[in-house]
């Protein structure tokens, strides 16, 4: 099985996890392991920006989101 290869720090993880740790790990065994990343919110604006302009504020789930910014719009500073 893959693992996302921004699992280790990724904010969300990080600082998700501590507060809702059922809800993360359900997002976690869908998102970051066995090759989801490729539809994480977070991996898209990664993938196309670095990890310093992916929003704290950004979910997983958020593709929408995600793809907006991934195509350029609305980046954060």
């Amino acid at each position: 099985m893959s693992t996302c290869e921004i699992f280790g720090i990724c904010s969300f993880v990080r600082n998700e996890y501590n507060k809702f740790p059922s809800t993360v790990g359900l997002i976690m065994s869908t998102y970051c392991v066995g090759g989801g990343h490729i539809s994480c919110a977070r991996y898209k604006v990664y993938r196309f920006h670095g990890i310093d302009k992916v929003p704290a504020d950004l979910f997983p789930t958020h593709n929408a989101r995600g793809d907006m910014l991934s195509s350029g719009e609305s980046m954060p500073p």
